[in-house]
């Protein structure tokens, strides 16, 4: 006769079975990121835009190193490439930039390098190396290795692109911490979709990553424009020219004023 297992081994395996899959949600959960926040949660592009700071806060788990990226869509640009000729700085070439993001801003921690290596870097796409494999120019002058230093140049000195270390680092007294940073985003941010990205990284690779999305919309005349520009353009340069003559006559007449006032 065999024998009958007993109640104590049959308890036992029970517990073991429906403990296992908890330990997996547990170890799942120190990865979690939670409360990832953005203040304001969109912004309205009117006429009197001039930009706008957007706070970002998150609770995380504890980690060595933070990014927070927003990236804009591609396009591609076509910029003047100057040289000196005879003493004076002339436009000797263009230069068409493909796969450009129209912008690009990143918050972090700490100096990317310190927080990973080149390869996760590239990996998970993120700063200006893994822009630098992106970005790709064309002209039929000669290229070097120097127009992607000037074109990020440039995009900083405008304001589309930036890299800062500014992420702060709040720990919580259940051994997680929470994350802080502020973006500026400027006025001639184009309008559409957006996805804040963050990224945790630990040992100086990916340890755990969120999103989420962020809308710039625009609104009043500047969405009433566009959208006679592209949905009725017979209507809009119609609009346009009542405009324009409007104008002309406004200042016509102030002109006439002051010069009968003269007299």
């Amino acid at each position: 006769m065999r024998p009958i297992a007993s109640p104590l081994c049959f308890l036992f395996w029970t517990t073991i079975l429906f403990l296992y899959p908890l330990n997996l949600n547990s170890q799942d959960s120190h990865r979690e990121i939670r409360n990832f926040t953005i203040i304001p949660n969109h912004l309205e592009i009117g006429s009197f835009f001039k930009g706008e700071k957007i706070f970002i806060s998150a609770n995380i788990p504890a980690c060595e190193g933070v990014v927070i990226e927003l990236e804009g869509r591609t396009k591609d640009l076509v910029l003047n490439k100057k040289g000196k000729r005879n003493f004076l700085w002339l436009n000797v070439a263009q230069i068409t930039v493909k796969n450009a993001p129209s912008v690009y801003f990143l918050a972090s921690s700490d100096k990317l390098e310190n927080i990973c290596s080149e390869d996760e870097l590239e990996k998970e796409l993120l700063g200006y190396i893994s822009l630098k494999h992106q970005i790709k120019f064309e002209s039929d002058a000669a290229i070097t290795d120097r127009e992607f230093d000037q074109f990020i140049k440039l995009k900083e000195h405008n304001g589309s692109y930036s890299i800062h270390n500014d992420v702060n680092f709040d720990p919580n007294s259940d051994g997680a911490q929470k994350v802080s940073t502020t973006l500026n985003i400027p006025s001639f941010i184009p309008a559409g979709d957006y996805e804040i990205f963050l990224y945790c990284f630990r040992n100086g690779t990916l340890f755990s990553q969120t999103s989420t999305n962020f809308l710039i919309k625009e609104v009043g005349l500047t969405a009433f424009i566009k959208t006679m520009a592209f949905g009725n353009p017979a209507v809009y340069g119609i609009f346009a020219i009542i405009i324009a003559l409007a104008a002309g006559i406004i200042i016509g007449f102030i002109f006439s004023k002051r010069r009968g006032g003269g007299h």
